[in-house]
């Protein structure tokens, strides 16, 4: 791996490392996430309800093979991660791609990362077929950043795309 060649790591669920990680994650992620959106009425979680948040995406992954969680480094050092699933008969959008989570680092910002994350889901979906995708933002550096890559506002907190 080069220098500034990012790698991605698929989750494991037996690897505590791999939950260690995406906990450090996740913290800030909420932290984020809870300070800058639109509507902070409930605060930043707790710890407490980080760590369920954080096994919540875990357990979702279990016999799902087009769920994905998976971690983004830079020269050995994580610095984003990302949880997608594929929706399927039972959900209201069928054949679309759901992108749960995306975070990057703020520090790694900026510098085309988060597009290169964004393509490595599209890669993803493309193995199983899907060319419209959604997502929830309402932080105010995420919806700049998705509206960069051809989303458009639906409803709500609600963006999509079709590729």
């Amino acid at each position: 791996m080069s220098k500034n060649e990012l790698k991605f790591v698929r989750f494991e669920g037996d690897k505590q490392d791999h939950r260690n990680i995406l906990l450090k994650m996740v913290v800030p992620y909420f932290e984020e996430i809870y300070t800058d959106c639109e509507d902070n009425s409930s605060g930043v979680p707790s710890y407490e309800n980080t760590v369920k948040f954080s096994d919540g995406m875990i357990d979702m992954l279990h016999g799902h093979h087009d769920r994905y969680l998976e971690f983004c480094y830079k020269n050995h050092v994580p610095i984003g991660f990302f949880h997608i699933m594929v929706e399927h008969e039972d959900k209201q959008y069928l054949g679309y791609g759901f992108v749960m989570e995306f975070y990057v680092l703020p520090k790694y910002r900026r510098c085309g990362i988060g597009k290169t994350m964004f393509r490595r889901i599209e890669t993803l979906f493309n193995i199983h077929g899907v060319t419209k995708l959604y997502l929830n933002s309402d932080t105010f550096a995420g919806i700049p950043f998705f509206e960069s890559l051809g989303f458009e506002k639906t409803e709500g907190h609600r963006f999509e795309k079709i590729r």
